[in-house]
């Protein structure tokens, strides 16, 4: 295929084990050096973007995304380049936010560049998130290719969740607080549990303060675990336990950490002294929990906690259903 348009996508806090291509929904993906440097020699990018900004780009780790403009026309549903250029700024959050999901890391996307240079069209979307991993620290994580197609595998099975016939069907990403941040035009009646899960793991991994990523984490939990908001430290500390337990040994362990995590919680927002020298411990629990619960949540059962009334039977039904194999 001749492709006529590319898409640099410019990450930061990650590093690459060799080159990764796979094939995807709107197009060829690649971290291949060749591909990214055929797109910034060329002439109407550097003209229009400056020397600088390709030298920042070389040194950086990119993923390239090459289509052609009436395949993609075809996919989002519109020929207007800023838009499908948007879109696709949309679906790269979503991939980059999915590398949290194979593990702990503060992988983000800077900017995406798109350069078309049959018609010597180039533009840039910039990006506000920057991720800090559970601890609070800034650290570039290493991915294998076999971690890079794990998390492309997650991409492409959530992506439908949050599209319609492959057309983004959020608000226009300028004015979109679920991938850019904003703090005036959220829409609450349009989130469900698990978009609002999705946002308070947004606001968790966006922040450097440990005391305010294990508040955002319990938030998160109580998004999709809480019920009619009478005893929710214990009805959310049974309901992860029993939703990720394999066994009474293990809910134990998952309810016993649930609670120190929820007690943590308390007393720094309730203004109580907190043991500063058990922090990071107790946010990389709570990432690794979140994470697993997100997983399993994304994977199996999205329909059934995005509706009050299932989840409430669901939850109820593993209650019951436990208490019968204890006996």
């Amino acid at each position: 295929m001749n492709y006529d348009i590319s898409l640099i996508s410019v990450l930061r806090g990650i590093k690459l084990e060799g080159n990764f291509e796979q094939n995807f929904i709107d197009g060829l993906i690649t971290s291949n050096p060749e591909c990214i440097n055929q797109t910034l020699l060329d002439r109407n990018f550097i003209g229009y973007h400056g020397v600088g900004t390709v030298e920042r780009i070389c040194n950086s780790t990119n993923l390239v995304i090459h289509s052609t403009i009436d395949f993609l026309t075809t996919i989002h549903g519109t020929d207007n380049i800023e838009r499908i250029s948007r879109n696709t700024y949309g679906f790269m959050e979503l991939f980059v936010q999915c590398f949290w999901l194979v593990k702990d890391c503060c992988v983000y996307q800077s900017n995406l560049f798109t350069n078309i240079p049959t018609h010597k069209r180039t533009f840039v979307e910039n990006s506000i998130s920057v991720f800090s991993k559970a601890n609070g620290e800034y650290e570039d994580s290493t991915f294998t290719k076999s971690e890079l197609q794990k998390v492309m595998a997650l991409t492409l099975k959530i992506r439908p969740l949050f599209t319609v016939a492959g057309k983004d069907t959020r608000p226009d990403p300028k004015i979109n607080e679920y991938r850019y941040g904003s703090h005036k035009y959220i829409k609450a009646k349009e989130l469900g549990r698990v978009d609002r899960a999705w946002q308070f793991l947004f606001y968790a991994r966006s922040t450097t303060s440990v005391s305010l990523k294990i508040s955002f984490y319990v938030m998160a939990l109580e998004s999709l675990f809480s019920g009619d908001g009478s005893e929710i430290a214990h009805k959310v500390s049974e309901r992860v336990a029993i939703y990720l337990g394999d066994s009474a040994k293990q809910e134990k362990e998952t309810f016993a950490l649930v609670k120190k995590i929820y007690g943590f919680r308390s007393k720094y927002v309730h203004g109580n002294p907190v043991e500063i020298e058990n922090m990071d411990l107790v946010s990389t629990n709570a990432d690794e929990l979140l994470r697993k619960v997100m997983l399993k949540v994304f994977l199996e059962d999205y329909t059934t906690f995005n509706s009050s009334k299932k989840l409430e039977e669901y939850l109820t039904g593993l209650i019951f259903r436990e208490e019968k194999v204890k006996k």
